[in-house]
């Protein structure tokens, strides 16, 4: 994980080759994800989470990632 000042950057690598960038915002409580492939520079805005204007748990934003790929592969 990355971090600048209250910005943190994490990556995840789905079994399918798809990576998702998830850039917190800790001071505005809130977090966007972000869809690639490893070798394109392309990436795609999917979502952004908050909940109840606090940041959402590691557990939720996976969630989130799944259900967002499975309605967008489905």
């Amino acid at each position: 994980m990355k971090k600048i000042d209250s910005i943190s950057i994490s990556t995840y690598e789905n079994s399918e080759g798809y990576f998702f960038d998830i850039v917190t915002n800790h001071a505005e409580g809130k977090c966007e994800i972000w869809l690639h492939k490893k070798e394109s520079s392309i990436k795609e805005y999917i979502a952004s989470a908050s909940v109840d204007g606090e940041l959402p748990t590691e557990e939720y934003i996976l969630k989130m990632i799944d259900n967002c790929l499975r309605h967008a592969f489905s």
